[in-house]
C-alpha cells in the first residue's frame, strides 16, 4: 500500500550489482518479488519460495509448497502470505534459517489478484465470470470470511483507502473495508483492466482513485 515514493533524480546507467553472488534455483523465479526485513522473496517454478539475503543475495532459506505462483507474497506485521497452487494460501514465519507455518487453508475458488492487507484483514480476488468475487480472510482466523459478489468478471488487485476497498471489475465499487457494504458503484467505469492505484496526497483532491478501463480511458476520480 506504500510503494511509492518520489526520487530527486533517475540513477544514471549502467547500475552496478550490489550482490557478489546471484543465487540460482533449480528453475526460474516467476514471481514478483517482495522486500522486508532481512528478505527478498521470490517464487521459483521448482515451487519453492526462496529467501534471498539483502546484503549478499545469499539463499537464506527456501520453503517448498505443493505448486507455484507469479504472484508476490504480502507482508503484515512481520508474516508472510502467500496464494499459490490455484486457491491454496499459507501465511509463513522468517525463522532466519528457514520458515515458519502460521497456517494454511483452502480457498473456494481460483486465487486472480495478489493480496492486499488492511489491519487483520487479507482481501483477495477468487474466481472468474459470475464467480468472481472479492474474498476477506482473517490473518488470525482463516476460516473467518467475508465476499463481496456483486462483480460478474474477473476481479483486479484491490486498492484500499482509508476505510474504503475500491473493487475493479465488470464495474467499479467503493465498498465498506469490515462490512462490504457498497458505498457506491461507477456504472460509467466498464471492464476495469488494471489495479485501481489510490493516493493519499493528491494534486486536485485529498485523496484520488485512478483507474483504466475498456472504452479506452484513464479515470481520475
Amino acid at each position: 500500500r506504500g510503494n511509492s515514493n518520489r526520487v530527486p533524480f533517475f540513477p544514471t546507467a549502467p547500475l552496478a550489482s550490489n550482490w557478489p553472488n546471484n543465487t540460482q534455483a533449480s528453475q526460474g523465479f516467476v514471481s514478483g518479488l517482495t522486500v522486508f526485513g532481512d528478505n527478498v522473496l521470490a517464487m521459483s517454478n521448482d515451487s519453492h519460495l526462496y529467501s534471498l539475503g539483502r546484503q549478499f543475495g545469499n539463499q537464506r532459506w527456501r520453503y517448498q509448497l505443493e505448486g507455484t505462483t507469479t504472484f508476490p507474497a504480502a507482508i503484515q506485521d512481520g508474516v508472510i502470505y502467500l496464494a499459490y497452487a490455484g486457491a491454496k494460501v499459507i501465511a509463513l514465519t522468517d525463522q532466519g534459517s528457514g520458515a515458519g507455518v502460521v497456517w494454511r487453508t483452502d480457498l473456494p475458488a481460483v486465487v486472480r489478484t495478489p493480496f492486499n492487507v488492511l489491519n487483520n484483514t487479507l482481501y483477495v480476488g477468487i474466481g472468474d465470470g459470475a464467480d468472481a468475487r472479492l474474498l476477506t480472510i482473517s490473518r488470525s482466523d482463516p476460516n473467518s470470511r467475508q465476499e463481496f459478489a456483486d462483480p460478474q468478471s474477473t476481479l483486479q488487485m484491490p486498492a484500499i483507502g482509508g476505510s474504503l476497498v475500491y473493487v475493479g471489475a465488470d464495474r467499479l465499487w467503493a465498498i465498506d473495508a469490515v462490512t462490504l457494504e457498497t458505498i457506491w458503484a461507477r456504472g460509467d467505469v466498464l471492464g476495469v483492466q488494471t489495479a485501481p492505484v489510490f493516493s493519499g496526497k493528491g494534486v486536485r483532491a485529498l485523496s484520488e482513485l485512478y483507474v483504466a478501463d475498456q472504452n479506452l480511458q484513464v479515470w481520475a476520480l
